[in-house]
């Protein structure tokens, strides 16, 4: 009986080494260190890796080495964004990690220089939907020289080609 205990042990223990050894990993890691110009460390800078291919993004702070591994990320091209106060954002583009690799991305921040913010926001002009209208305005230059007779003020209006007489027969007193 002991014999079969330990046939079934090394049975189970040779399993489970195979299966480690068939395990493969499908993932990278990205060490990322933050210093600035000087070679200081740059403590919690909010650091961001983003994949749009695979709309993958993670933020994380760095700790007090000015350092923080992002773990486990599909491999791919990656957006590396550092921001911190006093300092100019940081971007490093085309970040390629590959399988299995465990990448190191140093970063140099410098300070930051005197920023400008605009801000441009633009209303929607308010848009009648219900009815159509439209309105012409004749200037006095415009009054003063045209030939109309008796300088009738509805003569002036059918100048505009929006406009035509009403040829309708009138309906109530004259």
């Amino acid at each position: 009986m002991n014999r079969n205990w330990l046939l079934f042990g090394v049975a189970v223990l040779l399993t489970l080494f195979a299966a480690s050894a068939v395990a493969q990993v499908s993932t990278a890691d990205l060490h990322v260190s933050v210093k600035d110009s000087n070679g200081a460390v740059v403590k919690d800078a909010t650091v961001t890796v983003r994949n749009t291919a695979q709309g993958l993004e993670r933020s994380q702070t760095t700790n007090v080495d000015g350092e923080y591994p992002f773990r486990s990320l599909p491999p791919g091209r990656y957006e590396v964004t550092i921001t911190a106060p006093g300092f100019a954002k940081a971007i490093a583009k085309d970040v390629v990690i590959t399988v299995g690799q465990v990448a190191e991305l140093p970063v140099k921040m410098d300070l930051a220089t005197v920023t400008q913010e605009v801000t441009v926001s633009t209303e929607a002009e308010l848009v009648e939907t219900q009815r159509s209208s439209s309105s012409t305005t004749i200037e006095q230059t415009r009054i003063d020289n045209l030939p109309i007779n008796g300088r009738n003020y509805i003569n002036f209006a059918l100048t505009n080609s929006q406009f035509a007489r009403d040829t309708a027969p009138s309906i109530g007193a004259p």
